[in-house]
């Protein structure tokens, strides 16, 4: 189960405002009609790489990249996304499905590559479904890890009580 201490921030990177809002529009409706993975959800729309790169700081859990873009192509914006967090999962988006594109993209680190197309939007939601099952099982990872330290440490403390304790027997004896 997703924590709700956690709002996911998906940021949407596209120059064509149209199929921007429209995707915009749909991700909102599949997050305002279904629960699970979709509650604790922002998106934030930029129209260039360059915008979306500045502000990085804000720590997107997801981008939706657009493939050609103003300033940096999805490519490069991909490659300075990676070197600024390795750990943001980008989707890129592409009106081209050229093969050549698509293994370049995988290999600078992209989660996937889609093709713009009347199929886009339901792989778009496929994959964000599938990045926070991912997020909430490392998530849940790194909780249970931090409880097994701690009761380690209790467990420590513990039996340095005991030895204390059988030592201050002895010595009494």
């Amino acid at each position: 189960m997703i924590s709700s201490s956690h709002a996911y921030k998906i940021f949407l990177v596209d120059d064509d405002d149209e199929y921007l809002e429209v995707l915009n529009q749909h991700l909102n409706k599949t997050i305002n009609q279904q629960g699970g993975y979709f509650n604790e959800f922002k998106l934030q729309t930029f129209p260039s790489a360059d915008e979306c790169i500045a502000k990085l700081s804000l720590n997107p859990d997801f981008i939706i990249l657009d493939f050609y873009l103003p300033g940096l192509n999805g490519l490069e914006a991909l490659l300075e996304i990676k070197k600024v967090n390795p750990e943001i999962n980008v989707i890129i988006l592409s009106g081209n499905d050229d093969p050549e594109m698509m293994e370049k993209a995988f290999k600078s680190g992209a989660y996937d590559y889609i093709v713009k197309g009347d199929h886009a939007i339901p792989y778009i939601k496929k994959d964000i479904n599938n990045l926070l099952k991912k997020a909430e099982l490392v998530r849940s990872n790194v909780e249970l890890s931090n409880k097994i330290k701690k009761q380690k440490k209790m467990f420590v403390i513990f039996i340095l009580i005991i030895f204390v304790v059988v030592m201050l027997a002895k010595i009494q004896i």
